[in-house]
């Protein structure tokens, strides 16, 4: 917790989620909803050198475990969400805004969170009793790559160049494949491949035990197949979820107590910055990993260097 704020940042994992506009399932699994957000997932993993860990898409709302060694999580999220709406919006003849807000992203502090979040993500559609076994679900996870399969690939036809070249009849040089890599679980890496797949498979039955036990306790059941799929892409559920997302994940008090001091430092320098800063005063000092409001361009993040 001593490091420089930037490398922190850069080396901080996070739990990344974020919903659709009025939580409606416009990313409903179908034929080719996973084809277009795992392109564009792929694609900008690979542009931003993200690294991926874990990733599902519900049909309402997306999680992703990732790490961005740039310290460019928001350019990452920012070009993913942009191009992922525009296929999505395709797909659904419509038009506007997909997301309902800005993402949020938790960091996850220690290994054996970083191993319960993985989990969490792969088992979260039998968390939401949508299924009974997490491989059931037809949408895009990586619940399959990191039990050990393949890594997908996913073809992609590059409009823009196509159109840059003219319109060409041959479009098969416009077509290209990209694959949808993840990483190793940081602290887990040194695992062989047998031990490492197990610690993950462990790790998801504990989730997916304890959904079976609330829907036994509640007298509820799964959904059926054919329940899901009649459902429009423009419904919104009838109970919408309001819980509030946690400021972190950590296994360690410590490192938990830790962090909500940094965070109440850091909300207390920014609303010490931001009034000065939306009165004219553009040499406002924003603490590092901020977002200062975009009224004046000029105002500086300081960043520590010690």
């Amino acid at each position: 917790m001593g490091r420089p704020l930037r490398r922190q940042l850069a080396e901080t994992v996070y739990l990344v989620t974020n919903r659709t506009l009025e939580e409606r399932f416009w990313l409903k699994p179908t034929a080719e909803t996973p084809q277009v957000l795992g392109t564009w997932l792929a694609y900008a993993a690979q542009r931003y050198g993200v690294e991926l860990y874990a990733f599902v898409v519900m049909s309402n709302h997306v999680h992703v475990l990732l790490r961005a060694p740039q310290g460019n999580l928001a350019d990452f999220m920012g070009y993913w969400q942009a191009n992922a709406a525009k296929g999505i919006n395709r797909l659904h003849g419509r038009r506007g805004p997909l997301w309902q807000r800005r993402y949020s992203a938790e960091p996850v502090l220690d290994t054996e969170a970083l191993l319960d979040r993985a989990a969490y993500v792969m088992a979260n559609p039998v968390l939401a009793h949508l299924v009974a076994r997490p491989e059931q679900w037809p949408g895009l996870s990586s619940l399959g790559q990191l039990l050990g399969q393949p890594a997908p690939e996913f073809q992609h036809f590059r409009a823009s160049a196509w159109h840059a070249a003219g319109c060409p009849a041959d479009r098969g040089p416009f077509q290209q494949r990209v694959q949808l890599q993840l990483a190793r679980l940081p602290g887990l890496e040194h695992l062989p491949a047998a031990h490492y797949q197990e610690r993950l498979r462990t790790a998801v039955e504990l989730h997916v035990e304890a959904a079976r036990c609330a829907r036994q306790q509640e007298g509820r059941t799964v959904m059926r197949r054919a329940a899901l799929e009649a459902i429009r892409p423009s419904q919104r559920p009838v109970r919408p979820k309001r819980s509030p997302r946690p400021l972190c994940h950590t296994t360690s008090p410590t490192l938990w107590a830790e962090y909500r001091t940094q965070w109440r430092a850091f909300v207390e320098a920014y609303r010490h910055a931001a009034p000065r800063y939306c009165d004219g005063d553009v040499t406002a000092t924003f603490p590092p990993g901020s977002f200062p409001p975009s009224r004046y361009p000029r105002a500086r993040c300081f960043v520590s260097t010690s």
